[in-house]
């Protein structure tokens, strides 16, 4: 059966819908541009990150997770995109944010299932060695 799908697919059946439509920030550009100037003017800071979530403002908050982690953006939206709640908290650390807003994060954004989120660790600790 999973033979017989896969050879429909290839031969013209449904093509992928990719990420759902809450996760609109996947296929759209980010606003690396915005990002870097804010970055170069000192002011990408953990602030900014959580006001732009608040306002679901998704494509910044990965433009500004990447910049400030140091990796292709491309790399961050493939770790959004695997619904992974390690991988989600890791890019948060890297980019140097508090375990409070990564656990935001993989709420309102990541859209990580509760029973698989990382919730801080004592005194709002990451909960992974480095």
């Amino acid at each position: 059966m999973v033979r017989r799908r896969i050879e429909e697919k290839g031969a013209g059946g449904e093509p992928d819908q990719g990420p759902s439509p809450t996760m609109d920030y996947l296929r759209v550009a980010p606003p690396i541009d915005v990002v870097e100037r804010l970055l170069n003017a000192g002011r990408l800071d953990e602030k900014i990150i959580t006001k732009a979530l608040l306002a679901s403002d998704h494509s910044f908050v990965l433009a500004g997770m990447a910049v400030l982690a140091g990796i292709p953006v491309k790399a961050a939206q493939q770790v959004f995109a695997a619904h992974s709640a390690k991988g989600v908290v890791s890019l948060a650390w890297k980019a140097g944010l508090s375990m409070k807003l990564a656990f935001i994060i993989q709420q309102r954004m990541a859209r990580i299932p509760p029973d698989e989120m990382l919730s801080p660790g004592d005194g709002g600790r990451y909960p992974l060695a480095e």
